[in-house]
Parts: C-alpha cells; structure tokens; sequence
C-alpha cells in the first residue's frame, strides 16, 4: 500500500500526468481512428503542462495552504512546550559531497527552524522524524549529523528513524511525547496534512511552519511571468498536498 501510493501520488503530479495524457493522444493519432480525441489529447497537454508552470497557477494552488497556519516568531507564550518535532523533507546522502547538501532545501529549513525554536527555548526536547523510503539512509540520521556537523548541543535530541511518511510519523510521534504539547515544525505547505494527521492521533501540536514558498511576482519583471520549472514544482508540491489531506480523511 505504502508504494502503491507513492506511486500513484507522483502519476498525478502535473508533469507526469501531461507527459502521459500526451502519450495517449500521440497513440491515438498515429495508431487508431480517433485522430480529434488525440490532437485534443496533446492540446491539453500541453495547456496543463504550461498552466502550472506559470506563477498564477503555482500561487493560487500553494498559497491556501501556506497561510492556514501562521508563523511562530515570538516564542515566549511557548515557554512550557516540551518538546519540538521536525518532520524529514527529503534527503540524498553522497559519500563524495558535504553534509551540508544531503539533505534537500526544504529540510534543511526546516532543521534550522527547529534548531532556533529550541535555541529560544532551551528546555524543550528537539526530535527530528524521518525513516529510509527509497534508500537505505535514513533521514532522521542525516539530520542529525548535519547537527553534530554544526557542533550543536545534542543533549536534549530525540532520533526517530523508522517512520517513512508523515502518517507513520504521526503514530511515532504520539509514542515518544504521550499528551505533551509539542510544537511540530514542517513546510508552511505541509503543515495542514500535517497537523490534520497529528489531531488524528489526539497529539497537541502548535504548529511552527516555514520554507514558505509562494511569492509576489515583480510587476516590473517580464520574465517572472514565464513558464518556469520553479513554478511547476510548487504546483506539483501543492497538489501532492491536496492529494495527502484527501487520502488521510479518507482513511481515517
């Protein structure tokens, strides 16, 4: 089921699924009688394709879900939090390059937001999340060398490593804190399934977003108007959300 569904998730991502709407009408032009059904096929296509490569499409789709939780700057009013939880964001572990780059941008945010929440609040217990999904390194352990990397205090670090997505995360999570409120760090994106799965499990979780992605387009920027592999990757991000949040209502 677990690969099932990753699979399935990344078919329905914008790029994959244009590719293969494409595919299908290109079949039907040169191999079947139905030569409108495919030109209509490669047409919308390509309009899906472009539509959420532009600015417009990736804001509108991304930005719902970046502003349902605000973000944590003061941190006096958590001054009783026991705990802060950072959820992996994708990791690629290479012998031959510095720890600095194996994990992706979004956790490297988010491990950075988690080190300052617990910086300013020195008492809480900081747990970074994250198992091995399609390598044998495990996220939560890269995480935490880029913290002894850093030379950071790991006296109050908790590594949990087996969980492979933000549900299994979830059920993980509620083992190691029981009833204590925690403040669980993710992408501002993220956080809605996030959260969504963490009440799901009867866990008190403050939410503490950030590696905030949509943008105000430059009007005085033409070029910011351009289709652009950065836009279709939040479309994509967006979307793969929107897809989590429906199948973790759905299973519950």
């Amino acid at each position: 089921m677990f690969f099932a569904k990753k699979i399935l998730g990344s078919l329905l991502k914008p790029l994959p699924l244009s590719v293969l709407i494409a595919l299908i009408g290109v079949y039907l032009i040169w191999f079947s009688q139905h030569q409108k059904l495919g030109r209509f096929a490669v047409g919308l296509a390509l309009v899906l394709l472009i539509s959420f490569s532009t600015p417009f499409v990736a804001n509108s789709l991304i930005k719902p879900l970046e502003q349902q939780y605000p973000a944590i700057l003061d941190t006096n009013p958590y001054n009783t939090v026991a705990f802060i939880v950072v959820l992996g964001g994708g990791h690629s572990v290479d012998d031959d390059t510095p720890i600095s780059s194996h994990l992706s941008g979004s956790a490297l945010k988010r491990l950075i937001e988690g080190l300052r929440l617990q910086r300013e609040l020195p008492h809480a217990t900081l747990i970074v999340s994250g198992g091995a999904v399609f390598s044998q390194h495990r996220e939560a352990n890269t995480m935490t060398a880029v913290i002894k990397a850093l030379k950071i205090n790991d006296d109050k670090l908790i590594i949990e490593n087996n969980a492979r997505d933000t549900a299994s995360q979830a059920n993980a999570i509620a083992e190691l804190v029981d009833d204590q409120t925690f403040l669980l760090v993710t992408s501002a994106a993220h956080m809605p399934r996030s959260m969504l799965l963490m009440q799901q499990h009867g866990l008190n979780a403050i939410a503490a977003p950030t590696d905030y992605r949509a943008t105000k387009t430059d009007a005085s920027d033409i070029t910011a108007y351009f289709p652009s592999g950065t836009y279709l990757k939040k479309s994509e991000s967006a979307i793969h959300e929107y897809l989590g949040q429906w199948w973790a209502m759905l299973q519950h």
